[in-house]
């Protein structure tokens, strides 16, 4: 948990840095995700989202959240720290992404076999807007330590590549194509093609859908920052979120996602709520 402690101080002295600009934004918001495993596996999730402003171009995003697997005799709960920042000089939007997870298989019958595993992921990310188009480009390194795998893996490295192509059709409607590199420190390499549709169906009603195609492991959202802390190779993935702005500026999030892994699937549901204030 030390380094948890560490990315919490972080955010604490950005957040000081603009304290002495003319507005203060922060956003919240809540999520939680059950997740249902093709083995038996369940998953309960909850993270928390932050983010507020530094400078006028300067904006960071804290998430946090703890999830809890169960299944049979043992459980198995996980703890996630992430920071983000985004600097933002129109056309261009740069981004720096830190991550930690940490978490502890417990087996009831003979705690002997108990052990605890972590992962680091640290990136950057890179996007510029021409002509009703964004492109860009991403890279993240992830290290995973622990038992990760039946046959005793204990420590993995993988670099992901990803670039990302956004078109703008008019303001309701946009298409994101971002094809995907995954080179593990084992020498395999994964390579992948993810595709969302962001529509806005009225005033008050916002729709996603997509998923991706190919093969990846260990992949990090640059967009959500949701990471897939699984060593086996990820298959296919279908996903889509509506979101509705019932009250203010207050919206409801509401999701469903299937996703294919080597030897199992997962179906996960999704709901949060998330808002925004401005502080003069």
């Amino acid at each position: 948990m030390r380094r948890v402690k560490y990315l919490l101080l972080l955010i604490i002295l950005f957040s000081g840095i603009g304290s002495s600009q003319s507005f203060f934004y922060l956003a919240p918001g809540v999520y939680k995700t059950i997740g249902d495993y093709s083995t038996g596996k369940k998953t309960d999730d909850y993270t928390l989202y932050l983010s507020h402003n530094i400078t006028p171009s300067l904006y960071g995003t804290m998430n946090l959240g703890k999830l809890t697997a169960e299944q049979d005799d043992w459980t198995y709960p996980q703890y996630t720290a992430g920071y983000h920042l985004a600097y933002y000089d129109f056309p261009s939007t740069y981004k720096i992404d830190l991550g930690y997870i940490t978490g502890t298989f417990n087996y009831s019958p003979d705690k002997s076999f108990n052990y605890s595993d972590r992962t680091f992921l640290g990136g950057i990310d890179w996007f510029y807007f021409y002509n009703d188009m964004y492109v860009g480009f991403s890279q993240t390194y992830l290290n995973a330590k622990g038992i990760l795998t039946t046959d005793s893996v204990k420590e993995i490295s993988v670099h992901q590549t990803n670039l990302r192509f956004t078109y703008i059709f008019f303001p309701e409607l946009s298409i994101t194509v971002k094809p995907s590199m995954h080179l593990s420190s084992d020498n395999k390499k994964f390579f992948s093609v993810y595709g969302r549709i962001n529509y806005q169906a009225s005033q008050s009603l916002y729709l996603k859908a997509g998923g991706f195609a190919g093969s990846r492991i260990y992949n990090f959202d640059t967009d959500t920052y949701a990471l897939f802390n699984l060593f086996q190779t990820q298959k296919n993935q279908l996903f889509i979120q509506a979101d509705y702005n019932f009250f203010s500026n207050y919206y409801l999030s509401l999701g469903y996602q299937f996703t294919r892994f080597s030897g199992y699937k997962i179906n996960y549901y999704i709901a949060g709520v998330n808002t925004s204030f401005t502080f003069y």
